[in-house]
């Protein structure tokens, strides 16, 4: 069997070792691709908060009143494996400062 990501096989292990994790998958190569789906979840929460932000800007601009936006029921039940220092970092990494929730 050969890992469908880096390619690793049984007799050619990744560096430091790894296993069968998941089917085709590698233990190093399912660990990297879980982190990158929750840090693709993270940047898809920030993006949703950063639209929802200058959709509240424009509208006070057109319309002279302040709009309040909220994440839904499902934005907010979101949960991160990923300790808040690494959250800040990859959100300021994308050039985002904050996350109103």
């Amino acid at each position: 069997m050969k890992c469908r990501i880096c390619g690793c096989t049984e007799d050619r292990a990744c560096e430091g070792g790894c296993y069968w994790a998941d089917g085709d998958l590698c233990s190093v190569c399912f660990t990297l691709r879980a982190q990158l789906v929750e840090y693709l979840e993270i940047a898809n929460r920030a993006t949703k908060a950063s639209v929802g932000r200058l959709y509240m800007e424009a509208r006070e601009v057109f319309y002279g009143q302040p709009i309040t936006y909220e994440l839904s029921e499902r934005e907010r039940g979101v949960q991160f494996s990923a300790d808040a220092d690494e959250r800040a970092g990859i959100l300021t990494d994308m050039g985002i400062s904050e996350v109103v929730q």
